[in-house]
């Protein structure tokens, strides 16, 4: 992944992040993160030597499916809150890191900018239902040469 793919990914998720309403970008550790209303943080992101990290805001059943991805992990620091990182290295883990910061956002913003976002038609109403369907294909892609587990054994 050269430098240029990392800033290009970047330059994505800033401009979806920017786009939704009332949405403004911050550096309070040194790297973008982006808010909504009265400072609430929906989603973050920072260069790394393996390729862009994206932070966000997952609801229950998105972290199911995200704790599965070979290219997630709990956030640090604020993972045990829900947050996920995702580590973009290609067009597929962008749409989905994409995704989650629509996702993130609907869970972060304040309800009369929900509404307004459902009013447009934007992508964040479907609330991660592509990224859902696309994590369920990439799962079971490295499914496939993965080894399988042992079922638990019954209690004695």
């Amino acid at each position: 992944m050269s430098v240029g793919d990392t800033a290009s990914y970047g330059d994505a998720v800033r401009a979806l992040a920017l786009s939704l309403p009332e949405a403004y970008e911050d550096a309070p550790w040194g790297h973008p993160v982006f808010k909504v209303a009265d400072n609430r943080m929906f989603a973050g992101m920072s260069a790394a030597p393996e390729g862009l990290l994206v932070t966000a805001k997952l609801a229950p059943e998105e972290r199911e499916v995200a704790e599965l991805l070979p290219y997630a992990r709990r956030a640090r620091y604020v993972g045990r809150y829900g947050w996920f990182t995702a580590t973009v290295t290609d067009e597929e883990t962008l749409a989905t890191a994409l995704d989650w910061v629509r996702e993130s956002y609907w869970l972060r913003a304040p309800a009369r900018l929900r509404a307004a976002v459902e009013a447009e038609g934007n992508s964040a109403t479907d609330r991660g239902g592509a990224a859902r369907a696309r994590a369920a294909r990439q799962i079971r892609r490295s499914e496939a040469g993965r080894p399988q587990r042992r079922p638990p054994r019954p209690p004695p």
